[in-house]
Formats: structure tokens, sequence, C-alpha cells
């Protein structure tokens, strides 16, 4: 089942959650998508290793990755989101956030561009907040 309330998605497994995400970021569903690491994300292996921290400690927080819609174009997320596993350890399925941070991303890659100028030309670095 799949109810959406505002911005909140609630769906009951991992393929579920999977196309409502790519379809609220990617603009995609997932019957469109055949290779997810190719297709959804600008570095496949940015998805081989939030799986393996997954595994491996259960949660991740704050995970930055570049993802790309189906246009082509690109965008930031940061993930946050932790394994639920039941009495016998078996995972049983995932809860977390994403927040697209684009713009963040962004601030902080002209600030970089900046600070390069600056330092060229011999002027003190600035911080931009």
């Amino acid at each position: 089942m799949n109810h959406k309330v505002g911005r909140l998605i609630i769906v009951d497994d991992e393929a579920e959650l999977m196309t409502a995400l790519s379809e609220m970021l990617a603009g995609q569903g997932m019957a469109e998508v055949s290779d997810i690491p190719k297709q959804l994300y600008v570095n496949p292996e940015d998805r081989a290793r939030r799986q393996d921290l997954m595994e491996t400690e259960g949660v991740v927080r704050g995970y930055e990755v570049e993802r790309r819609r189906k246009a082509g174009s690109r965008f930031w997320v940061s993930l946050t989101a932790r394994v639920v596993k039941d009495g016998k350890g078996n995972i049983q399925y995932y809860e977390g956030t994403m927040e697209d941070i684009t713009h963040r991303k962004r601030a902080e890659r002209r600030q970089i561009l900046v600070n390069n100028i600056l330092v060229t030309l011999n002027c003190p670095t600035v911080k931009v907040k």
C-alpha cells in the first residue's frame, strides 16, 4: 500500500519505496529502470557503497550522493536510513529520508571557485555563509 501525505511517503516494501522515490526525485517509474546504479546514480559505485554501509553498520546518516533524473539532469541528495530487522536479525525493510541538497552543493562549488580565483590573484579567501 502506498500512502502519500504531503512529502511523506509510507510504503510496505523496498520495491514500492524505490518506485515512489524514483518518480518523486528522478521523474521515472521503476518499470522504466532496468539498471538502478547506472540510470539513477551519477557514480554507480555510490549505490554499492551505501548498500555496504547499510549491511555492515545498519544505518547511514547524511550520505551525500549525486543522482540522475530521467532527462539526464543531475541533482544531489542526502540520505539518512536504517535497517529494520526482526527478532532473528533478518532484514525486514529500510526506513529513512532523502533530502534534495542540490542548492547547497552548488553554493559550495561556487565558494571553491571564488576562493581558487582569489588565491590565483593573491587575495585573501572568503567564506560564504
